[in-house]
């Protein structure tokens, strides 16, 4: 049975006063092989699951003090906002949006790599995402993967099982290699949470943290990063070159605020307009339309009627945001529905949902809103972004896979690097 929550007050009712009863996930065969069981998330809610998420959480908090994040941010901004400056006509941002996101998030997650490496690690996720195509019989009909499992799900198992068997690589040398007092990435910072936890006699924790789920939780990072940061950096783009007095008001403030050095994480709460235009991108740009399905653990309620143990419940993330119960004018671009008549950030006002909520909400979302603010300020203090002459401004969507996530219709730009 499946049910859509179209409301923000109805999916708040279900993702945080009855939170543990929504808490579940649907049982997919093809995610199971993918998570092993133990991903944080798509892995039942459970105890396990519950300090899982409490130490990933520590782990991420705790990267995000360090300087490692700007410096990797800054390396890869330097190195393809060059490559986009050395083009001569209007380009494609979203081909280099989508290598500018792979390269950060690959490095934060595994640490140093050469371009091939990611390439190559980029075409094999682009393998496995057109072999899930339309999805699998096997996770509607589960008996099938022991009866009759059909060619293209053999597929997707081969080549996941390969990518883990990388991934397992990956990890085995940064426990080798491990320092507690040089952690180069997110892999470092959970092999450090453990670490810790063995010292302290921490016996459950040393116990749940094991290989398999701290190699879990760095994919669940880099995997709801990638997609949500790249489309969220294909929607601002498009927005910024079509409405170019918004473009430049973000460009006054990083300006005053940063001037000509490299902008950092630590700039954010000094951007208050430009994060507010992350906002916005985020909610009309539709980057997560349904979210992760959530399962009802035990007979609920929720909206005022009855919801029996084990429904499948989508959030509609997309309606909510184009709610006019919500938003005034929805479908305009209007950043300043996030400030105050002072110009300072708003709390997370109702309606907003990209994040989800509740036990289950984005891991990453701190670390998401960090990087997505500062990718933004790299831009825009280096370029300027406007239409080819004789194109109008086109902000509509196209859907993107099964989630019903849409991207912006292919556009080009031009660029003006204002540091050349």
């Amino acid at each position: 049975m499946f049910i859509f929550l179209n409301d923000y007050d109805v999916a708040m009712e279900a993702l945080v006063k009855r939170k543990t009863d929504f808490a579940g996930r649907p049982a997919m065969r093809s995610l199971e092989v993918f998570s092993q069981g133990s991903g944080i998330s798509f892995s039942p809610y459970s105890e396990p699951w519950k300090i899982n998420r409490k130490v990933a959480s520590v782990a991420l908090r705790n990267f995000l003090k360090s300087k490692v994040m700007d410096e990797i941010i800054e390396n890869k901004m330097i190195k393809f906002m060059d490559k986009m400056s050395a083009v001569n006509k209007p380009l494609a941002a979203k081909e280099y949006l989508n290598k500018i996101q792979f390269h950060i998030l690959y490095t934060l997650c595994f640490g140093k790599s050469t371009d091939e490496e990611i390439e190559n690690f980029i075409q094999r996720v682009e393998e496995i995402d057109k072999t899930f195509g339309g999805g699998f019989r096997e996770d509607i009909y589960p008996i099938f993967e022991k009866l009759w499992p059909s060619k293209n799900y053999c597929q997707y198992v081969k080549l996941v099982n390969n990518l883990l068997h990388i991934f397992y690589g990956y990890l085995e040398e940064h426990k080798r290699s491990f320092d507690k007092n040089n952690i180069r990435d997110i892999t470092d910072q959970l092999l450090l949470c453990r670490n810790e936890a063995e010292e302290s006699h921490d016996e459950e924790v040393v116990r749940v943290m094991n290989d398999t789920r701290i190699l879990q939780t760095v994919l669940a990072v880099f995997y709801a990063g990638v997609d949500t940061t790249r489309m969220a950096m294909d929607w601002f783009v498009c927005f910024m070159s079509g409405i170019p007095e918004i473009q430049e008001k973000c460009r006054q403030e990083i300006d005053s605020v940063i001037g000509t050095r490299r902008p950092s994480i630590n700039d954010r709460p000094n951007l208050p307009f430009t994060e507010a235009c992350v906002y916005e991108t985020l909610r009309l740009g539709n980057v997560a339309a349904f979210g992760l399905p959530h399962s009802t653990l035990c007979d609920t309620q929720v909206g005022g009627y009855d919801i029996p143990k084990d429904t499948t419940v989508m959030i509609n993330i997309y309606a909510i945001h184009l709610s006019p119960r919500y938003w005034k004018t929805p479908e305009k671009f209007d950043p300043y529905r996030f400030l105050t008549a002072d110009g300072k950030l708003e709390g997370k006002p109702d309606g907003w949902l990209p994040f989800a909520a509740g036990v289950r909400s984005c891991l990453g979302e701190a670390l998401a809103k960090s990087e997505i603010v500062t990718l933004c300020a790299y831009l825009l203090q280096r370029f300027e972004f406007r239409l080819p002459d004789g194109v109008d401004p086109d902000f509509t969507g196209v859907c993107s896979g099964l989630s019903g996530t849409e991207i912006p219709t292919s556009y080009d730009v031009v660029l003006k690097d204002r540091f050349a």
